[in-house]
């Protein structure tokens, strides 16, 4: 996996725990991220100002496993109420945003693991109501359970720490790392609108709820919904050519047995059906005549041989809206 990225808030567990990874590490341990973002509040600004144990660490982490990672931290030195939902909700949802603009392709990587119960709380979320998908961690401890070991404080031997971590050994190493499973709230609400404009056959809306969550979108559903929204306003050589890209066929009719005119007279008489089922009746009956028009002609050519429009009118007042002229039409007619 490349082109990753990690937001991870610092917690009491972070960069070790009882000579363990903790979460901030081991998911750069595992998934080896080109770029982290370290989010503190005061109390971690205070212990990074002391030893810079956070970077340091992740720098030995590195040269060991041989990559390269860009640390870019995000102090909040006023930050004192940590366990205050609403302290920090807002601002990490105004931070990931901005972390998304700035690696526009790449995987964000969030650290569930790290930080207080409200902060994990709140990463979750913001990530479960976000319009851009996020890649869950979940990091466990060591025992699968509470960690009882000293949180890390004030005084941190970083060098002791390094040596004595058994993460560092393959014999005591363990994966830890868990992706979330939960889907994405906003998304899975916009595919329920989305579908309930479709059955309304109101394209053009489930187009932009479509656009509003495109990541989250199979390309070969947004495709048919396209499909369907050419279809409707009759350009069918487009619908066709979207929908056989979703491997879907789309036209009961092939212009292999009938006319282009033949095709479209169906789809337009498709077209009267939903405005009927959709109550537009003032549209329904303006529509009537054209379409009836169209088939008598049909009826001309197939059933009597003639092709009426080789005796219409296209001078004058006629040029957009062709008459059929007497003068044009054979004696035995």
């Amino acid at each position: 996996m490349d082109n990753l990225v990690l937001f991870s808030p610092i917690g009491h567990s972070d960069p070790t725990r009882g000579f363990r990874d903790g979460s901030f590490i081991h998911i750069c341990r595992i998934y080896k991220p080109q770029k982290v973002y370290l989010y503190m509040s005061k109390e971690m600004c205070d212990y990074d100002d002391l030893d810079n144990r956070y970077e340091i660490f992740l720098q030995k982490l590195c040269q060991k496993l041989a990559f390269n990672c860009d640390v870019i931290k995000i102090r909040r030195p006023d930050l004192i109420r940590v366990n205050d939902f609403e302290a920090f909700y807002g601002d990490f949802t105004k931070t990931i945003e901005q972390i998304v603009r700035e690696n526009q392709g790449d995987t964000i990587l969030l650290n569930l693991s790290s930080g207080t119960p409200q902060m994990k709380s709140a990463l979750k979320i913001v990530s479960t109501l976000s319009s851009y998908p996020l890649m869950q961690v979940q990091v466990s401890t060591p025992v699968k359970g509470a960690n009882t070991d000293k949180p890390v404080g004030e005084e941190y031997d970083l060098e002791l720490e390094w040596e004595l971590n058994e993460d560092n050994h393959s014999e005591t190493f363990e994966n830890r790392c868990a992706i979330s499973k939960s889907e994405n709230l906003v998304a899975q609400i916009s595919h329920e609108v989305i579908s309930k404009h479709v059955m309304v056959y109101d394209y053009k809306a489930a187009i932009t709820v479509a656009q509003s969550i495109k990541d989250f979108i199979d390309p070969r559903m947004n495709s048919l919904i396209y499909a369907g929204y050419h279809r409707k306003i009759l350009d069918i050589g487009k619908a066709e050519m979207l929908a056989r890209s979703a491997g879907y066929d789309l036209l009961p009719i092939k212009s292999k047995y009938y006319s282009e005119k033949a095709m479209v007279c169906f789809e337009f008489i498709l077209l009267l059906e939903i405005k009927q089922k959709m109550g537009e009746l003032a549209d329904f009956t303006r529509a009537i005549s054209p379409v009836l028009t169209d088939l008598f002609e049909l009826y001309l050519m197939n059933k009597c041989g003639i092709d009426i429009e080789k005796y219409y009118s296209y001078e004058g007042k006629n040029k957009n809206h062709p008459k059929l002229s007497r003068k044009l039409l054979p004696p035995d007619l």
